[in-house]
């Protein structure tokens, strides 16, 4: 009969190779190694990853006869056995230019589902252009329980309904510290800066320290600058994007275009938004959200940990940003700010030097990202030759 001293060890050790086998990473240095999440079994939905650097995935615009990047787990109405419930660390890394060109299918981003636990941490995604029908955000098209923590999206998002920068619908779940900028657009109802929707059920759907940037043009109704509907809770956000909607349209607002849940420490500027009303949230002019901000706004915000006043307008336009993820300078041609350089913005860069607006060095500088595949990054040190190609 076994000793209990010798039963005491073989625990033991069971217990830490159990340990060691749940918490083993798998390492992601390309898009292909991105795209094997759910499709390999040796990439399971419930793995734990890391990317190892920065990924380039300028390419996907040439998968799948131009459709792009397959978006990761699949959506099930009665199960998410399918969803993504595994955890997915970019440790600060990018990816950049991701295509998903999918219009007339729904659930599309970088991961369709994110069920229950699913974790999404520390990743941004720039240059990327995000195109679906129903359900379509950058990091998830929808969340059942997801977190998301640190991350952020400058990019281009269009598809009809449930529409958003980082997430199309939300159920429940946590969206924390997380930005977004770029172009939103959706031909129906519920678009947002950030989210389409933020909380459906019971369960309550957070979203806490985030921020908007993106310009937002909705269809007929529900259009906001940072969620589209709010039927939960957020926490100390702003939205300061253009919104806007269609002839006749209604719940359109500067930071919700429909609030159900509650909304504290929420600000939208009303000048850049174009929007004098929201369903939620507090309105402030320009010159009161900039730095240095007006007291009565961002009142009780965490300026030592989570938040840095953006004094020099460089990193931010002036308005606040997050500690966790400073926001890149995009190029001043840029001027949806989804770090991608199409022909007509390169041509506008051109027409600023024309007219002494700016130097020509940035107009060569944005032609030639314009002719070499349009994306770039932000590398860091002096103007222009900070803005690289990937």
């Amino acid at each position: 009969m076994m000793s209990k001293q010798l039963l005491l060890v073989c625990c033991i050790f069971l217990s830490l190779v159990f340990h060691y086998v749940e918490a083993e990473v798998i390492y992601l240095t390309t898009i292909e190694d991105l795209q094997k999440i759910g499709n390999d079994d040796a990439y399971p939905l419930n793995g734990t990853y890391a990317l190892a650097g920065d990924i380039d995935a300028t390419g996907t615009a040439l998968w799948n006869d131009g459709a792009g990047f397959v978006p990761l787990g699949i959506y099930d109405y009665f199960s998410q056995g399918t969803s993504f419930k595994g955890t997915l660390d970019g440790q600060g890394y990018v990816i950049v230019g991701l295509t998903i060109n999918r219009p007339e299918e729904d659930f599309v981003g970088l991961f369709s589902y994110v069920g229950n636990g699913g974790t999404i941490r520390n990743l941004g995604i720039r240059g990327g252009m995000i195109t679906g029908r129903y359900r379509v955000g950058v990091l998830a098209a929808m969340s059942d329980g997801g977190i998301f923590e640190d991350c952020f999206a400058n990019v281009s998002v269009s598809g009809a309904s449930l529409v958003g920068g980082l997430i199309g619908s939300k159920a429940y779940g946590a969206v924390r510290r997380c930005h977004v900028a770029g172009t939103v657009t959706g031909t129906d109802r519920y678009i947002g800066g950030l989210l389409g929707r933020n909380g459906e059920g019971l369960s309550n759907s957070l979203l806490l320290d985030c921020y908007s940037r993106m310009t937002v043009t909705g269809g007929y109704e529900y259009v906001g600058g940072l969620v589209g509907i709010n039927n939960s809770i957020i926490g100390n956000a702003y939205a300061a994007g253009r919104v806007a909607a269609g002839e006749g349209a209604v719940s359109i607002g500067g930071l919700a275009g429909e609030n159900s849940g509650v909304a504290t420490g929420a600000y939208w500027d009303v000048e850049v938004t174009g929007q004098d009303l929201s369903a939620g949230g507090t309105g402030r002019a320009t010159v009161e959200m900039i730095a240095p901000h007006a007291e009565n706004t961002y009142v009780d915000w965490n300026f030592t940990d989570t938040w840095i006043e953006d004094t020099g307008t460089q990193w931010n336009k002036g308005y606040p940003y997050l500690r966790a993820t400073p926001p890149a300078p995009p190029h001043p041609a840029d001027s949806n700010e989804d770090y991608r350089l199409v022909m007509s913005e390169a041509v506008a860069g051109i027409a600023d030097w024309q007219y002494g607006e700016s130097p020509m060095s940035y107009a060569i500088r944005a032609a030639y990202f314009w002719q070499r595949g349009e994306y770039y990054i932000y590398t860091g040190g002096g103007q222009p030759l900070c803005w690289d190609r990937p």
